[in-house]
């Protein structure tokens, strides 16, 4: 049995959702998905953010994390959304297809979770969610509060040193 992480359960959005839940445990997904957390690290001197993403199982089990630097990124919504996409890539890129996206992102989530046209800063990148959402056979963006993705946004900070985009596969990265 793999150990689980100290997270919680956050407001929820979306069509028809609404409702907060609260929790001092990490839960896992149903038995068929993926929960991944993701975080971005803004660094608004420099226009640059740090992505970083963790993908659990229904058992707790890391599967897979990793970190990306991003260039040329304008405010921290910008840096959100970015980080958002790059855990939709790396859902995509490992082939999951049952996956629940959990960020503190809240706007972010929100605009991607609304029907309505967007016409905001991000929406080329919000447009990209969407395209690639096609690759999925179920997947939903829920939001969580920081001290509920303190894995993803502590790891996020810590491997800001990389100029590059690092996967690891069902390990944890020991080099932050």
């Amino acid at each position: 049995m793999c150990s689980l992480g100290y997270c919680c359960l956050g407001l929820m959005t979306g069509k028809g959702q609404g409702h907060s839940i609260r929790s001092n445990r990490w839960n896992p997904p149903n038995e068929d998905y993926v929960k991944i957390n993701f975080d971005t690290c803004f660094l608004s001197s420099q226009r640059e953010s740090f992505s970083r993403a963790i993908v659990r199982d229904a058992n707790g089990c890391l599967l897979a994390a990793n970190t990306h630097p991003h260039s040329f990124v304008l405010d921290q919504e910008m840096a959100k959304a970015r980080s958002c996409k790059q855990a939709d890539y790396l859902a995509r890129d490992l082939g999951f297809r049952r996956v629940i996206f959990k960020g503190e992102a809240l706007n972010v989530i929100s605009q991607i979770n609304s029907s309505a046209d967007n016409f905001s800063d991000i929406s080329a990148i919000l447009e990209n969610i969407y395209k690639e959402s096609s690759h999925f056979h179920s997947l939903s963006f829920n939001h969580v509060g920081r001290n509920c993705n303190e894995t993803a946004h502590t790891l996020a900070l810590e491997c800001r040193r990389f100029n590059s985009q690092r996967v690891w596969i069902e390990e944890a990265p020991t080099e932050c």
